[in-house]
């Protein structure tokens, strides 16, 4: 029998998933990661203002999150032909089943109604191994500024020797 994470908090690492992203093709969370820190962003879709607001503010602070060395990755209620419409300068996912969105956010301890999202956005702020630094949520450029402020104060990581 498998045991299976049902919690996530800081120091855990993010669960992997594979869904379909704006490209069209399946892709792999952990395959997609370089090596820098990610911001790992839950959005209940286009048709939720909120939602198309806090999408807009990450697009338009794209670079902002780039000078922090931080990579932008979006998982969307909205289908990956939605998502290639909107131009996105970063990899995004499709979750029309909403599977992977309920699975993260039951177990940052949000309540998922799949009826009815949330209309606001969930972040998983990342280090560059895929642990939960900070879980933030809520929307617009007030939730940019939170992500940023995270990595600001935090600073590089310091190598490690292992003996």
């Amino acid at each position: 029998m498998r045991a299976y994470q049902t919690a996530i908090a800081p120091g855990d690492r993010a669960p992997n998933f594979v869904l379909p992203a704006n490209d069209g093709s399946f892709r792999m969370f952990y395959e997609r990661t370089r090596g820098n820190p990610v911001a790992l962003l839950f959005l209940p879709g286009s048709s939720y203002a909120k939602a198309s607001e806090t999408l807009r503010c990450f697009v338009a602070r794209a670079d902002d999150i780039a000078r922090a060395q931080v990579d932008i990755f979006c998982v969307s209620l909205d289908d990956a032909a939605a998502l290639r419409r909107q131009g996105l300068p970063f990899l995004a996912w499709s979750d029309p089943q909403k599977a992977i969105t309920r699975v993260y956010r039951e177990a940052v301890g949000q309540n998922f109604d799949p009826a009815s999202p949330k209309d606001e956005g969930l972040i998983l702020a990342l280090d560059a191994n895929q642990r939960v630094l900070a879980i933030l949520s809520g929307s617009g450029n007030p939730m940019v500024d939170a992500l940023l402020e995270t990595y600001r104060t935090r600073g590089p990581d310091e190598p490690a020797e292992v003996r």
